[in-house]
């Protein structure tokens, strides 16, 4: 390809004026090292005089050119929509390159550095409480050690230490846009989602009943076994709730805003108590409780669905969009408004990367051509 048609069409890019087709070619060139190469020394030299602009932010641009190119390049997906349901499949754990040819919205296109400084995807973060009342803020890639705690920017690691005769009791509360993971000094360990506080000892008592609570969200929870620990129980309660384990791993998701609360078994047995009733779950299988009706069932689930948050993906089946955003609003921090109720009623499949920017989801929801949206800060607005 002439080196004129690139500049023309790099040109046309950073001016918001590239076709989808244009775009397609730049990424296709772009792959080449030698050609990014280029592409830099364009930037630097070429384009501010192209464009005859006083001033030109390079990184910028250039961050811009990923952001955007990353759209079509980073991922495949096929999306099918019906009159009544949206089927979204996105094979975005397979690394086959991909681009589709479907614009995205023009929204996105002249938001999407807004949405940069504005909408950020989740990060590792964390509150810690210390049982004084101090609060230490956790960060990705930061360390934090004091005594027999310590962290490493996603873990959070409590070591065992002679003085068990009192309980101290910490909190880990982690914000919307978080995640973060706990191991307790007996060796269990806990995945917390985004928007999620837990209550646990800074160490337990030997031989007693270990015992923690989940005060809201979500978390996925892997137990040391009693049999390490003098057949000591461990107890996890959350709301009304009661989960007794002797070992084992499982999933509870107990929101404010969320009238149920579901428990689910990866491994091991559970007995999940609820006013005056106990039920004993098997792997696979889930416990609903509804607060308001009083109903308590238990049901077979995809236990890879449900804690596929703690993997690093959304997972979604027959989810109605209003459900879905009620998800990624934790994760991206956002709010949403609908302004049709009929579209909070359109139902998604398929799995989506934690790690991928919002406007990459809210190019495949609108890629329906049904549907559009808006943004106003870090609220979506659904038309």
């Amino acid at each position: 390809m002439g080196q004129k048609k690139i500049k023309l069409i790099i040109v046309k890019f950073l001016n918001k004026e590239a076709s989808q087709d244009e775009l397609m070619t730049l990424d296709l060139w772009l792959r080449n090292k030698k050609n990014q190469v280029l592409f830099n020394e364009f930037v630097k030299t070429e384009y501010l005089i192209s464009s005859s602009m006083d001033e030109f932010d390079i990184e910028k641009a250039k961050q811009s050119v990923k952001k955007k190119l990353k759209t079509n390049a980073r991922k495949r997906w096929i999306v099918h929509f019906s009159k009544y349901a949206a089927a979204i499949i996105i094979a975005a754990l397979i690394s086959i390159p991909f681009f589709t040819k479907k614009p995205t919205s023009k929204v996105v296109k002249d938001e999407i550095v807004v949405l940069e400084d504005i909408i950020k995807t989740g990060s590792n973060k964390a509150i810690l409480t210390l049982n004084n009342g101090k609060e230490i803020e956790l960060k990705k890639e930061e360390t934090y050690i004091s005594g027999y705690i310590k962290s490493d920017g996603e873990n959070l690691i409590y070591n065992n230490t002679d003085d068990n005769t009192e309980i101290a009791y910490n909190y880990l509360t982690i914000p919307r846009g978080g995640q973060y993971s706990v191991i307790l000094s007996d060796g269990t360990k806990i995945w917390l989602n985004s928007d999620s506080k837990l209550k646990y000892p800074a160490n337990f008592i030997e031989g007693e009943t270990r015992i923690v609570e989940l005060v809201y969200g979500e978390a996925y929870l892997e137990v040391s076994p009693s049999s390490k620990h003098d057949g000591s129980k461990f107890i996890v309660h959350s709301k009304s709730q009661a989960v007794e384990v002797l070992g084992t791993k499982f999933n509870i998701k107990v929101y404010l805003e969320e009238d149920t609360i579901y428990t689910s078994l990866a491994e091991g047995s559970i007995a999940v108590a609820y006013e005056n009733s106990t039920k004993i779950l098997s792997p696979n299988y889930q416990s609903i409780i509804n607060i308001n009706t009083k109903n308590f069932e238990v049901k077979s689930v995809n236990i890879s669905e449900v804690i596929a948050w703690k993997n690093g993906v959304f997972s979604f089946k027959n989810m109605p969009l209003k459900d879905m955003m009620t998800v990624l609003n934790r994760w991206y921090n956002t709010s949403v408004i609908f302004k049709n109720p009929e579209t909070e009623k359109i139902e998604f499949n398929g799995v989506l990367g934690k790690d991928q920017d919002i406007e990459d989801i809210l190019s495949i929801i609108t890629n329906s051509n049904t549907i559009q949206y808006d943004i106003e800060n870090t609220t979506i607005i659904f038309k």
